[in-house]
């Protein structure tokens, strides 16, 4: 019983963790401007109230500000995005953006420390790379650096699965007409999770192929609200659309980069290849958009009352 109750109040604290009150400050004038004001900020200038002599503290916020932190704990953004990834991404999509990290500044960070934590702790890939012939041309090429990179492959999978987001989950119970930028800043957080657990799978091998499609399974159901198996056929189609958009865009920019190179017969069989895979595509993503479009559409239809004995239907 008192596990059952601490897993209520986990799911609790995940569907909402932040509570404010509202505090009365005393009236003081503004340091910069000389306006009197009761709050934390100076309505005509926008100084923060309490502004003193400098001390290490302000310092130490000052350098922080460089990276774009402030005010804003990156840990604590962090700590909730492993948590509660889904209802976190849902609530600064909502516009509780001051307790968050920028998502774009706290992808660059964590790609910094990946790096780091790559290059001391990483394993070596050339054995991967020795049985790869990277001298057949530049779509090896590319092979090889995922085969060496592993995490950022993976990473850059989140660019290509934006637009599968887009026509999948635009109809979803929560969030529904979800715009095109709003998926991207979805990717942002999600590119930060897989980059968290491209660390984790450093220190801790093998980790970071179950947890992370398992991070986007638990981030996408709680974000949309849609069921289990919804969210996750609709995930499984969206890789899949998101792989074929990915060999759609390698083979058209190595036919572009070697088209002196190629023969005519080698040409049109790239072309009738890029064709077919962006067919498979546009069938995959028409798929998944009418499904999605129809169940939506089934759910918001009313269920028609019974009608009451000796009633005359019209």
């Amino acid at each position: 019983m008192k596990i059952r109750k601490q897993i209520e109040r986990f799911r609790t604290w995940q569907r909402r963790p932040q509570e404010y009150s509202a505090k009365e400050c005393p009236e003081q004038q503004c340091p910069n401007c000389g306006q009197t004001f009761a709050g934390n900020y100076c309505p005509v200038c926008g100084q923060a109230r309490g502004s003193s002599r400098i001390t290490w503290k302000m310092v130490g916020h000052n350098i922080m500000d460089v990276w774009g932190i402030g005010s804003r704990s990156l840990p604590k953004t962090v700590w909730h995005l492993l948590w509660r990834p889904g209802y976190f991404i849902g609530d600064y999509l909502d516009g509780h953006r001051r307790a968050s990290y920028s998502p774009a500044n706290m992808l660059f960070i964590m790609a910094i420390f990946y790096s780091l934590v790559e290059h001391f702790l990483g394993q070596d890939h050339t054995s991967k790379l020795s049985t790869l012939n990277t001298d057949v041309g530049f779509r090896y090429s590319i092979i090889a650096w995922l085969a060496e990179h592993p995490a950022w492959g993976m990473l850059s999978i989140t660019v290509f699965f934006i637009l599968p987001t887009w026509f999948f989950f635009r109809f979803a119970p929560r969030r529904a007409g979800v715009s095109f930028a709003e998926v991207a800043t979805i990717q942002l957080f999600m590119s930060t999770l897989m980059l968290i657990t491209s660390v984790i799978n450093t220190l801790v091998p093998l980790w970071f192929f179950w947890l992370s499609p398992l991070y986007y399974y638990i981030a996408y159901r709680q974000l949309f609200n849609y069921g289990r198996w919804s969210t996750l056929w609709r995930l499984m189609l969206g890789l899949v659309a998101a792989f074929l958009l990915f060999i759609f865009v390698v083979i058209a920019v190595t036919t572009v980069r070697e088209a002196d190179g190629l023969e005519g017969k080698a040409f049109l069989f790239a072309g009738i290849v890029a064709l077919a895979v962006l067919a498979a595509l546009a069938v995959c993503l028409a798929l998944g958009f009418f499904i999605s479009r129809w169940k939506s559409k089934a759910r918001r239809t009313p269920v028609a009352d019974p009608e009451p004995d000796g009633a005359i239907a019209d």
